[in-house]
């Protein structure tokens, strides 16, 4: 006989096999760039190194001219 954490366990992992393995599933992350320069407040003389995947944010960054 199944105990009901085993159930929830078992309708949990269905649940989760059915929407991974139908699905893409990705994570994406919205920053925005406005607010990042906003409180970076880069200069002429500023110093950037960034990690991205696309550089969308990395050139907007370049609107304000950094070194």
């Amino acid at each position: 006989m199944f105990s009901f954490k085993q159930s929830l366990n078992q309708l949990r992992d269905k649940i989760f096999q059915n929407i991974h393995s139908n699905n893409l599933i990705y994570n994406t992350c919205w920053e925005d760039p406005r607010c990042d320069r906003e409180m970076l407040q880069f200069k002429n003389d500023s110093k950037v190194v960034m990690i991205t995947s696309a550089g969308c944010n990395a050139l907007d960054y370049l609107l304000d001219s950094p070194a």
